[in-house]
């Protein structure tokens, strides 16, 4: 799963990777919209967002990814893509369940994003 590579190793390297956009190709999303663009009054889905920006009226599946400037079309972005989001997003969540059963730091401590201090100090802190 981990591609034969300390776990230390492989997610900052996957996520700075990710970062240089050397996985641009495979950010896309794939989501059907159901019913009629106009329809979707309350609420609007990322998917249908890039819908309306693609000129999609009807149903249909829609291809997208997050920018800047939030959800567009894939192959029609304008802006450039919000790698933060598909870390914060898509990336944590899995490794989060999947670094639960490997003894280390969690996903933040490897990625250097750990903003909050622990409540509890370490005992050598003291």
């Amino acid at each position: 799963m981990l591609r034969d590579q300390p776990v230390d190793a492989f997610v900052p390297a996957f996520v700075a990777d990710l970062r240089a956009g050397r996985f641009d190709d495979e950010l896309a999303y794939r989501k059907a919209v159901r019913k009629a663009v106009a329809d979707y009054t309350r609420t609007t889905p990322p998917h249908v967002k890039a819908a309306r920006k693609a000129g999609v009226v009807t149903r249909g599946l829609v291809h997208y990814v997050m920018t800047k400037a939030g959800p567009e079309p894939l192959g029609r972005t304008t802006a450039p893509f919000d790698y933060e989001h598909y870390v914060t997003q898509q990336l944590r969540p899995l490794a989060d369940a999947v670094l639960r059963f490997v003894p280390g730091p969690d996903f933040d401590d490897l990625i250097g994003a750990r903003k909050q201090l622990s409540l509890f100090p370490d005992r050598r802190d003291v």
